[in-house]
């Protein structure tokens, strides 16, 4: 596996990840109208500009993709915190895997290389959303992070939960460390 920066060019790909996933991790949790009317051509849309923003603000924002085979199987995004809390000054926006690189590392790799970026930028504390029936919610709290909010998101004509993880940057990239150390090869 290879994790690299996304670049101009990645969006569709990123685009289609995002849908997949989507479907998959949110079938029976979402309204299923909500995850029909995914677009990969607005999703596409919208990542362009998300690489766009990584080009010209390089020090704030960052999306890395993981490759295997010359496919891409997942991305991460993340940057300066976007709700301007005093404790937090990063967040990861977004990580989303095809379903065949779950629970096999690849989250944590990206994570690590956000962290990474983070380090080198400056930021110290991160926090990141994630919807509450969410299942891949257990992968925020084996990392370790704190739950430091609460907010209520609409999709379609429903409100959901989205619970906040708190987590120090520098303690995260050594938990993330350790827990690849055990992965096998």
């Amino acid at each position: 596996m290879r994790i690299r920066h996304a670049r101009p060019g990645d969006e569709l790909a990123i685009a289609e990840v995002h849908v997949s996933s989507w479907r998959t991790t949110y079938s029976g949790i979402l309204p299923s109208g909500v995850l029909e009317n995914l677009s990969i051509e607005s999703r596409r849309a919208a990542w362009r500009l998300r690489i766009e923003d990584t080009i010209r603000n390089p020090q704030a924002y960052a999306l890395f993709v993981a490759e295997e085979g010359g496919k891409l199987t997942g991305f991460v995004n993340g940057g300066k915190e976007r709700a301007f809390h005093p404790e937090f000054d990063a967040e990861l926006y977004a990580i989303y895997l095809v379903e065949s690189a779950q629970r096999a590392g690849t989250g944590s790799k990206l994570t690590l290389e956000l962290l990474r970026f983070f380090q080198e930028n400056g930021f110290r504390k991160m926090r990141v959303w994630v919807l509450a029936e969410n299942p891949s919610r257990q992968f925020y709290e084996r990392m370790g992070g704190s739950r430091c909010g609460e907010k209520s998101e609409k999709f379609g004509n429903e409100a959901f939960t989205e619970i906040a993880y708190g987590y120090d940057v520098e303690n995260l990239t050594n938990t993330l460390r350790e827990r690849l150390l055990r992965l096998p090869d």
